[in-house]
């Protein structure tokens, strides 16, 4: 925020609810990109002036929706060799079996050792694949489950519940992005900006944890003051 104070004239700096103001330090805390992404939406958002500001507003969510998902599972940002390395490793692996020189090699004639090795390269390549490049349907129930713990052991119906009200706002600001859904008015998008930070927050910081930080407060005032 700091920042961003010295960027942006006080007159035209958008201010921050409590509820916002806390989920931007909860995302801040894990990564600085995340609550500039967030307070870049609300700031477009909350410009009358700019006719672009609901698309510019739901890129900002769509982007911070999409890096959540890395953010939470670091084993993303190190995922080794690209998807072009490794097609052409595997590639190379197929020439091998399926050509014998210059010339096409039939299934049946090919060695027992030599399919299940080729066997065992595209089960190393699945799992890479699935592990690196999940659909998105597999990256909202990891990032659900690395962002409060206690989703993972929710009946599966409401995990997919909570998957499904996830993928439909990133779809739902994805096409405001892309201009592919017009918004007519702030009563219309603000009810998603709203869904999205209590979606958030009831994930990266939960109520209960909350409360009971508070009552842990009052406790040690208590005890001082006693």
């Amino acid at each position: 925020m700091d920042e961003l104070s010295n960027q942006v004239p006080l007159q035209d700096q958008y201010v921050l609810n409590p509820l916002q103001k806390e989920l931007h330090d909860t995302l801040a805390s894990k990564n600085p990109n995340l609550a500039s992404m967030y307070f870049g939406g609300l700031s477009a958002l909350n410009s009358p002036a700019n006719p672009e500001r609901y698309s510019q507003c739901a890129q900002s969510f769509r982007e911070l929706m999409e890096k959540l998902w890395i953010e939470y599972d670091p084993s993303l940002k190190s995922k080794g060799p690209s998807l072009k390395t490794k097609a052409k490793t595997l590639q190379k692996a197929y020439r091998k079996i399926r050509w014998k020189h210059g010339k096409v090699v039939a299934a049946g004639q090919m060695s027992t050792t030599s399919l299940d090795g080729f066997c065992c390269e595209l089960d190393q390549f699945f799992e890479w694949n699935n592990k690196f490049l999940p659909d998105r349907k597999e990256q909202t129930s990891r990032l659900l489950a690395k962002m409060d713990p206690l989703t993972g052991k929710l009946p599966t119906k409401i995990m997919e519940l909570r998957v499904q009200e996830y993928t439909y706002l990133r779809e739902y600001f994805e096409d405001v992005a892309h201009h592919n859904r017009a918004v007519a008015n702030d009563a219309e998008f603000q009810p998603y900006v709203k869904a999205l930070e209590n979606f958030l927050m009831e994930r990266l910081k939960p109520r209960t944890a909350a409360s009971f930080s508070q009552i842990q407060r009052l406790i040690e005032e208590g005890e001082r003051n006693g």
